[in-house]
């Protein structure tokens, strides 16, 4: 009876981002240290041991509402609150965090003839 052998399967290391700029894809040296390859790119092909791929951490809720009223809002001082909260709702984005995102960013509601307007806070 021919025996088998069992060799562990190799693991990749589940890597977090670069902590300068979010990058996801590093190097490891000839030395062992781990390198950004936009922050820290190889002066030589013959100094990387390893080319390594980081997996993207997931953003918790506040952290895409406040990326998704930045992006709706951008620079604009004021805007109407009723579109915004309603595209927010098919985003899958609960009130509370939006308005915990839009008290992050400065913006406070007022009332208006119209309606609803946020306003950011000088």
């Amino acid at each position: 009876m021919p025996r088998e052998c069992k060799v562990a399967p190799r693991r990749t290391p589940v890597l977090p981002p670069c902590w300068r700029c979010d990058g996801l894809f590093l190097w490891r040296s000839r030395d062992g240290a781990l390198h950004c390859t936009s922050c820290e790119p190889a002066r030589a092909h013959y100094l990387i041991a390893e080319r390594l791929r980081a997996v993207p951490g997931s953003l918790t809720a506040s952290e895409r509402a406040i990326g998704f009223l930045t992006a709706k809002l951008k620079d604009r001082q004021d805007a109407a609150a009723e579109p915004i909260v309603v595209a927010a709702k098919r985003a899958g984005i609960a009130p509370a965090t939006l308005t915990r995102a839009r008290w992050k960013l400065g913006f406070r509601s007022v009332k208006t003839r119209q309606g609803w307007c946020w306003v950011r806070r000088q």
